[in-house]
């Protein structure tokens, strides 16, 4: 009877130990996942930084509002052209 109450002790252990290895690993796998996206935005972010004073010279900015204003106008006006020829 006590080795029974052993061998389900040690079953129950080794299925925790196992629960949480796998826990551990998937944690792992998240925060490398969440390290490596930061990495990227902080690529991102020094690349604009170095470039920040050429950027500014061209008004990257401003140009890059004129573009998206520019498509904006585009999507609505051909929309409004197409429900207009239905």
């Amino acid at each position: 009877m006590v080795s029974s109450k052993v061998g389900a002790f040690g079953q129950a252990l080794g299925a925790a130990v196992s629960g949480a290895r796998r826990d551990l690993l998937s944690l792992a796998a998240e925060a490398s996942d969440y390290l490596r996206q930061f990495h990227a935005f902080r690529e991102v972010v020094e690349t604009y930084l170095d470039y920040q004073s050429w950027l500014e010279e061209i008004h990257f900015s401003q140009r890059v509002g004129e573009v998206l204003g520019s498509a904006t106008r585009y999507a609505i006006t051909y929309k409004f052209i197409r429900y207009m020829l239905r």
